[in-house]
């Protein structure tokens, strides 16, 4: 059976025809004004023939009356309640299965009409969309209201298999939630000592109503952790909050190429703009944002950052969001985040002075052993001096002293004697008038002083540490990082993740360990810190990283589809006949942790397809709404699309005609995109075949 449109005849045949008590007058009226207007032969709103049209599709709902009909929604939905529908949730299960294997309604509105009940719990918020999305369709539609639709309709509830449409949306409400999440891990396990306080004062905070805080702190301090074990409370103490969509995201600068990246949603196919559906989502429901600023924060020279227009329009929403940076907004509510009380950094330390290999999470109540176990009193005196005189009670500061003390057999007193001979205290950076605050240049050469690169001997961590140096700041997971530093390093998988795992106990690198469908997964990434003192003891020579560099330094790809679809899919390849028009985009984003400087795209375009003139567009930071670029993108010199901070990325589109084919037989032209900038070359291609047999 052919589908038919989602219209009104549709709505009211399936959802409230012998349902409710009231006739098809009674029920236009009590939708149009809120009145009944139930004396015989007295319809001055909607008169009794006039509601029949509309019913039976043989009229359009006018546009005046559409408008008095959908303009006011919690006036709407206390009329819509009124029709006192008779076994609603069964009503509206057996329409909704009829919505999607029999209508053409769209996967928006299928997604709209399913939001609404777990959002509200109300069933009659359902009817309230359903109308909506019904008089969308306008034209008068008797062709498609058959008397056999009609039948089918009414006879929906007879169908006693059709499953409780409410019943699945509860069971799947904590599924739909982290489904929506920009993370590809549903939730983070925390490793962190003395933080329950705040974060729980965080989650009250966001859980009343809709709030903008920014965690702000030294580099090290541990605002990423605090900002992972809030977003995993939020998903997993549904029943506690209101939120239906929470997401976790790391911040490149570009909000919207972040989103765009990680984020699924509908018109991600076409490029529609993804903090326009989150704006849809905030309209209706409550959308909570975890933000971790994983930029550089102390810029040299070379470094760019420019005002993100995305971020702001974002902020201006209404959207809650909780934002992990050292870069202050002056319109967050701000949290800082302080040192921890000097028992809980003697804690870390000793987690760390006392670790294993083989070692899981250790709480803080494994370590009060610890600290009885390891230390005399005079050994715990020294430590806390050591930790609140010269490591500032800094987290990552403090994790690092008890892996070198571990890792070189040192007492309490020979780390001290080494922190001397060092000249190490980052305490000299702390500001007089707000000991919070320290100055971000000093803290760096201070912790130099600690990561000393020649101190590592073997060649396979050496180069994966150089490795993560060329990465983004985003935890990745071990079975990646693996894949990715094996090769590079010229060791196995397996050799790969004991090395890895040996940085992380030493403090080189990060864990931030998440579950997903009840496993435990690894997932590593270097601090910015660490990255920067690494950086200014050796120069990384690319070369010599050749085959992981072009691995991420860069994601290409080349999609196409015919131009004028109306539901455009890009894919690989496409089919076409000639004179048709195809449209080719190219996406391209920095992977890496370094800039672009003047990334060059050359398009070479087969001689079957015919570029059109002024097609090539792009969009990206400066161009959110995209620009008209020249027409070099097909010459020999290709196009310079600009500088590319890490995590940035642009779309290109253009346009190009197929041509006749000089022979009987289908032909396949392949277009190629070649990308130089960055770490070396990178090119990708996309094909057109064109129908000989279609002229």
């Amino acid at each position: 059976m052919d589908k038919i449109p989602f219209c009104f005849p549709v709505f009211y045949h399936g959802l409230i025809a012998g349902h409710t008590i009231y006739s098809q007058p009674e029920v236009m009226n009590l939708f149009i004004s809120g009145d009944l207007r139930r004396e015989p032969k007295k319809w001055p709103e909607v008169d009794r023939a006039t509601a029949n049209k509309y019913i039976a599709g043989s009229e359009a709902v006018s546009d005046l009356r559409r408008e008095e009909i959908t303009k006011e929604s919690s006036e709407l939905l206390k009329r819509v309640q009124r029709l006192e529908i008779q076994g609603i949730k069964a009503v509206i299960s057996a329409f909704h299965v009829f919505l999607q294997e029999r209508t053409l309604a769209s996967k928006e509105t299928i997604y709209s009409l399913e939001t609404s009940i777990w959002e509200s719990g109300d069933p009659y918020r359902y009817y309230e969309v359903a109308l909506r999305e019904s008089l969308l369709f306008t034209k008068g539609s008797k062709e498609y209201i058959t008397d056999a639709v009609k039948k089918e309709l009414h006879n929906l509830c007879l169908n006693s298999d059709i499953p409780d449409l409410f019943q699945f949306q509860k069971e799947a409400h904590k599924q739909d939630i982290a489904s929506i999440s920009m993370t590809p891990d549903k939730t983070f396990l925390s490793k962190i000592i003395g933080r329950d306080e705040i974060v729980q004062s965080i989650c009250d905070r966001l859980k009343k109503e809709r709030k903008h805080i920014q965690l702000r702190g030294m580099g090290g301090i541990g605002k990423s952790e605090i900002l992972r074990k809030a977003y995993s409370w939020f998903l997993e103490n549904t029943e506690e909050h209101s939120y239906t969509h929470i997401a976790y995201l790391y911040y490149s600068g570009n909000l919207r190429s972040d989103l765009g990246n990680t984020m699924n949603y509908p018109g991600k196919e076409s490029n529609a703009n993804p903090i326009e559906y989150l704006k849809h989502l905030a309209s209706t429901s409550k959308v909570l944002l975890f933000i971790d600023d994983v930029r550089n924060r102390i810029p040299d020279k070379s470094e760019i950052y420019e005002e993100d227009a995305s971020f702001e329009e974002v902020v201006g929403s209404n959207i809650s969001i909780l934002f992990a940076s050292r870069i202050m907004r002056m319109d967050f509510s701000l949290i800082s985040i302080k040192p921890l009380p000097i028992e809980s950094c003697v804690d870390i330390f000793l987690r760390e002075y006392s670790a294993n290999m083989d070692d899981d999470i250790m709480t803080a109540d494994d370590t009060e052993c610890c600290v009885a176990e390891a230390l005399t009193a005079d050994d715990k005196e020294k430590l806390i001096q050591i930790i609140d005189g010269r490591a500032g009670r800094n987290t990552l500061v403090i994790n690092r002293l008890g892996a070198l003390t571990r890792d070189y057999g040192w007492t309490i007193t020979q780390l001290e004697k080494e922190l001397i001979d060092r000249n190490f205290n980052i305490r000299q950076g702390l500001s007089e008038s707000n000991a919070e605050y320290i100055d971000e240049r000093t803290l760096q050469d201070e912790l130099n002083k600690l990561y000393d690169y020649n101190k590592i001997k073997n060649a396979a961590e050496r180069s994966i540490l150089e490795g993560f140096t060329l990465l983004a700041d985003v935890p990745t997971n071990i079975d990646t990082c693996a894949k990715w530093f094996s090769r590079d390093a010229e060791i196995d998988e397996g050799h790969c993740r004991i090395a890895l795992m040996r940085l992380m106990r030493r403090s080189w690198l990060l864990s931030a360990k998440s579950k997903q469908n009840e496993v435990v997964i690894d997932n590593y990434s270097m601090h910015n810190i660490v990255r920067a003192a690494i950086k200014a003891q050796v120069e990384v020579d690319r070369e010599e990283h050749q085959d992981l560099v072009m691995k991420v330094w860069t994601n290409l790809a080349m999609e196409v589809r015919k131009k004028d679809e109306s539901e455009p899919k890009w894919t690989g390849k496409v089919y076409a006949v000639p004179g048709e028009c195809v449209r080719f985009r190219i996406g391209i984003r920095n992977m890496s942790s370094e800039i672009f400087r003047n990334l060059t795209l050359r398009d070479i375009l087969p001689t079957g397809l015919s570029y059109i003139s002024g097609s090539t567009q792009i969009y990206n930071t400066k161009h959110p709404k995209g620009v008209t670029l020249s027409d070099n993108i097909i010459t020999d010199n290709g196009i310079n699309i600009g500088d590319y901070a890490p995590g940035a990325n642009a779309w290109i589109y253009f346009d190009a005609t197929a041509s006749e084919i000089p022979s009987s037989k289908n032909v396949i032209y392949r277009n190629i995109i070649q990308a130089c900038g960055g770490y070396g070359a990178k090119e990708e291609s996309a094909d057109v075949l064109v129908d000989a047999c279609e002229t």
